[in-house]
């Protein structure tokens, strides 16, 4: 190795476990490893509180009760048994009970990614695995080092535990590709968001859907893109203050443009039919309003008029009409009763 020790610096050195470096340094942060170290080198400061480790070493709280606890769960850093908070002191040797290495530790293979139905989905629920189960998992699979490597790269720190635990879930109990995972952090970032969980979310959903490719992946983004581009134009020509659409909402527009093939000015013109019979803003009574204009053939604004001044030169009656009203008035009312099914009036609905 081209790189060694100052011997100037030997005469002044404090003493690191072995493990750290053996077995926990690929799974440790910078937060962690800070944390270590000042430990280490303080140990005999034992009463040493989280809030003075915090002014030291200019780490915000959460994440030092994060790298506490890595290495309490690590074995190299344990609590005083009555204190709340983890102890800034060593683990103690204990030959009748030593710490077991990761190849030791016997790890149950995860169920494979159930099949769920889009319209229906399974509730997957949230399996954390154990420090030892990670490390486990990285010796076996070198492309789950590599997604690790990758993601904090990404989001510009070190996920610790935590995200580890998300992360070695997406891949193995959601079942998702690394590849997909990785699409799936950048698609979050996209979205002004860099939460793991937020990321989980994503990876839950896309194993719902069974987006488990590329392809899949990138025409689901596609998706979402169109689906805030239009959202974003409905929402300046409404007043709508929802700068996102939700998941439902997106379902709506998907819709509209592609099933009814209608455009914005359209989806305009269903929101002024609605905002004429109901003050409470309703997707579902626009879904109606574009269903019937499909239905009906109606496919521009040009066509909508046409349909309403229809309907309105049907609800006057000529001069022979009102004179022959008694004897005729079951054709006209039967005329007027269609008349009023080209344009529906709806029964106010909670707003979507």
């Amino acid at each position: 190795m081209e790189y060694k020790l100052n011997p100037s610096e030997i005469s002044n050195v404090f003493v690191v476990p072995a493990s750290v470096v053996d077995d926990d340094l690929r799974l440790a942060g910078s937060t962690h490893l800070k944390v270590l170290l000042w430990t280490l080198r303080h140990a005999k400061h034992e009463n040493a509180t989280l809030d003075e480790l915090s002014e030291e070493l200019k780490i915000n709280k959460p994440d030092l009760v994060d790298a506490m606890q890595f290495w309490i769960d690590r074995g190299v850093i344990i609590k005083y048994p009555d204190s709340g908070e983890p102890a800034m002191t060593q683990k103690a040797p204990s030959p009748a009970k030593e710490k077991p290495s990761a190849a030791a530790v016997s790890v149950t293979p995860p169920p494979a990614p159930p099949v769920v139905s889009v319209s229906a989905p399974a509730d997957i629920p949230m399996s954390k695995p154990s420090i030892d189960q990670i490390a486990v998992r990285c010796k076996e699979s070198g492309e789950l080092r590599d997604l690790f490597d990758e993601v904090q790269k990404q989001l510009g720190r070190t996920i610790g535990y935590d995200g580890q635990s998300i992360l070695l879930m997406m891949y193995d109990t959601y079942g998702l590709p690394v590849p997909v995972i990785i699409m799936a952090v950048e698609y979050a970032l996209s979205q002004g968001k860099n939460s793991l969980k937020y990321i989980a979310g994503i990876g839950k959903q896309w194993c719902e859907k069974e987006i488990d490719t590329l392809e899949k992946a990138m025409q689901f983004i596609e998706d979402m893109n169109e689906c805030d581009g239009i959202w974003e134009r409905f929402r300046q020509l409404t007043g709508l203050s929802n700068p996102k659409p939700t998941a439902k909402q997106r379902g709506y527009l998907l819709t509209w443009t592609r099933d009814y093939g209608f455009n914005i000015d359209m989806i305009y013109s269903a929101y002024e039919e609605m905002a004429d019979h109901t003050q409470k803003f309703s997707m579902q009574y626009i879904d109606k309003v574009l269903l019937n204009w499909k239905n009906s053939g109606i496919k521009t604004t040009d066509d909508v008029e046409q349909a309403k001044a229809a309907y309105e030169s049907g609800k006057k009656p000529t001069a022979n009409e009102k004179n022959n009203s008694k004897e005729h008035s079951y054709d006209i009312e039967e005329y007027e009763r269609k008349a009023r099914s080209t344009v529906p009036v709806y029964r106010k609905k909670k707003a979507e």
